[in-house]
């Protein structure tokens, strides 16, 4: 079974990823999170939707699931420190 897009990564820590925990671990954070979601991955279309509007809509899904895997990741990665 292929991995999703987003899980393709290397294995390597992300100095992202602390970052996008600590933005999203709020409670408003979660509330923009749980939007973006219901935004994107919540919704179906029909098939009357254009070829131009379903890509758009798979890249803002694209989008929402890297920023959940980021958060997920920097909840476990410690955050680097630079040197002094």
């Amino acid at each position: 079974m292929t991995r999703p897009p987003w899980q393709r990564r290397s294995k390597n820590t992300s100095p992202a990823a602390p970052l996008f925990a600590h933005v999203f671990s709020s409670e408003e954070g979660q509330r923009v999170l749980e939007h973006l979601w219901r935004m994107t991955l919540d919704q179906a279309t029909g098939p009357h939707v254009s070829d131009a509007h379903l890509r758009h809509l798979e890249g803002q899904r694209f989008m929402v699931k890297y920023i959940t895997h980021q958060v997920e990741k920097g909840q476990t990665q410690q955050p680097e420190r630079k040197p002094s």
